[in-house]
């Protein structure tokens, strides 16, 4: 069952601003061919439009970026986050993990923009985390896979990028994201388990 969500709905669910919700959608989506056509239609969102504009909303409001940064960054990161499964398909289409991505946990995104806006970006997956005592000294070992990401431009990054820009914790962010809209995960039974 697909289920379509509206501007009000969301901003409610979010506790986001309806105003700034609208903003983001202007900014993160393409236009709606309906809203232009019919004076009072209120758009409707499929449930990966909405996480598009949750994101891009994220990178404004709480990473800091501009409009256009943050643009740039869901441009870059759109195949690559959909080949990891961000992405919420109620008709059950999900393409499984490949490879070393079928052992990842949790995913980071580091981000860095240049002095002259050239963007790199890498995710970190993180595989798991062991405890054990180094020298008497009780220490975490974290097992992690680095992969650079590449825009259009070909840019792309490497761990030493690992320090500079802005983390976002892509992971954390889609499983808030499922929380608040399918909490009993009636439309995403899929995404109830890693």
């Amino acid at each position: 069952m697909v289920k379509f969500y509206n501007n009000r709905e969301l901003s409610d669910k979010f506790g986001v601003n309806l105003a700034r919700w609208k903003r983001w959608a202007r900014e993160f989506l393409p236009p709606d061919p309906l809203a232009g056509q019919q004076a009072g239609y209120a758009r409707q969102y499929y449930v990966d439009d909405a996480f598009t504009v949750f994101v891009g909303g994220h990178l404004v409001a709480e990473l800091g970026f501009s409009i256009p940064e943050a643009r740039m960054i869901l441009s870059t990161t759109r195949e690559w986050m959909k080949s990891r499964g961000f992405q919420l398909d109620p008709r059950g289409n999900r393409k499984p993990r490949k490879g070393v991505d079928v052992y990842i946990k949790s995913y980071a995104l580091f981000i860095a923009l240049s002095s002259a806006k050239r963007l790199t970006v890498f995710a970190r997956g993180t595989i798991g985390r062991i405890d054990y005592q180094y020298e008497d000294f009780p220490v975490t070992k974290e097992i992690y896979v680095d992969q650079p990401i590449v825009g259009e431009n070909g840019d792309g990054a490497g761990r030493e990028t690992a320090g500079a820009g802005k983390i976002l914790l892509i992971s954390q962010l889609f499983d808030q994201f499922r929380r608040v809209l399918d909490p009993d995960g009636e439309f995403f039974p899929g995404l109830l388990k890693p």
